[in-house]
């Protein structure tokens, strides 16, 4: 109720416009998905809010969405609370609600559209500003371990809302006195090791043999879905120098074990010798080449799906043992 199309159309609308829209998009511009992002439970009915007005999008969206906070403080920033104010100035619903909701939510928008589609959380988090940061962490950590434990099919991704704010509903926090640095949520370090450590959201790679091609291209569209080159390499014990030598012209994402690097144009080496060390003996080294300017080239009228690399030379590994 607070964005300005709500105030100057009713939901049906909404609705009609959405489905113009996609019908549209479809003709034109046949792989770009829309996403459509409602869903909220009126505690007296039981049921969907505007669920008739806005049902009928559902099986015109290539994704289903919803918006969830554990907990937020929607009087920010213009009023500081307690905990009587709750309802009036904020909320704290906790792991268990906001889990039964969205599986509810999903199951009338299939109940409704008569097939099944893939659902995202689309806005995410819990504020730090309701009852703290560590409450703020703790709501998250349980919440993303329920997606481990429970594994909803459904359920394709979660985006988190958001880097770094003024209030704290960031990974950091603005420090009020220098705009451009961040203090660390105590979300945070746990954030990221979930990211990189639990196998259920981390990216998945698949391996083949590469074969005899002399000059292998790497296929880049978006972060989930490329195609790199890669390599299985010895790591001398107690390393001392574990450095990649990679084609100076090329824009890269490297891996080296767990650990992920950036190369821009202009520069050769990539030092990983800390991540080759945590490694052990042998180390997977991955490199995937996303466009130098995160916009995919233009052909024609329209863009390319993807960014084609060549690789200009021969990649080079400096591994040395101890000084």
């Amino acid at each position: 109720d607070w964005f300005a199309f709500n105030k100057r159309y009713t939901h049906s609308e909404i609705a009609a416009f959405f489905i113009r829209f996609a019908k549209t998009l479809k003709k034109r511009a046949p792989q770009v998905q829309t996403i459509c992002c409602w869903g909220t439970r009126d505690p007296a009915t039981k049921k969907l809010k505007h669920f008739d007005d806005l049902a009928p999008m559902l099986e015109h969206a290539d994704i289903w969405s919803v918006d969830k906070y554990l907990s937020l403080h929607y009087g920010w920033p213009f009023n500081v609370f307690d905990k009587g104010d709750i309802y009036n100035s904020y909320m704290r619903y906790g792991v268990a609600k906001i889990w039964d909701e969205v599986n509810f939510i999903y199951d009338a928008f299939v109940k409704s559209a008569g097939q099944k589609k893939p659902l995202e959380i689309c806005e995410f988090n819990a504020d730090g500003d309701v009852a703290g940061r560590r409450d703020q962490a703790a709501l998250l950590t349980a919440f993303y371990r329920r997606v481990i434990k429970d594994k909803p099919k459904f359920l394709k991704a979660i985006t988190y809302y958001q880097f770094r704010d003024r209030g704290r509903l960031g990974l950091e926090q603005e420090d009020p006195n220098a705009g451009g640095v961040g203090i660390p949520s105590s979300f945070l370090g746990e954030y990221r090791r979930l990211l990189v450590e639990e196998r259920h959201f981390s990216r998945r790679e698949t391996w083949t043999p590469l074969g005899r091609s002399s000059a292998p291209i790497m296929s880049y569209r978006a972060a989930d879905d490329a195609e790199g080159i890669g390599w299985r390499v010895s790591v001398p014990r107690d390393a001392s120098f574990f450095e990649l030598k990679l084609p100076k012209d090329l824009n890269l994402l490297v891996r080296v074990g767990k650990r992920w690097f950036y190369k821009r144009p202009g520069t050769e080496w990539v030092d990983a010798t800390d991540a080759a060390r945590s490694a052990g003996s042998r180390v997977e080294v991955a490199i995937f080449a996303p466009p130098r300017d995160g916009t995919n080239p233009g052909s024609g009228r329209g863009f390319r799906d993807s960014v084609q690399t060549r690789l200009s030379s021969t990649p080079g590994v400096r591994a040395r043992g101890p000084w």
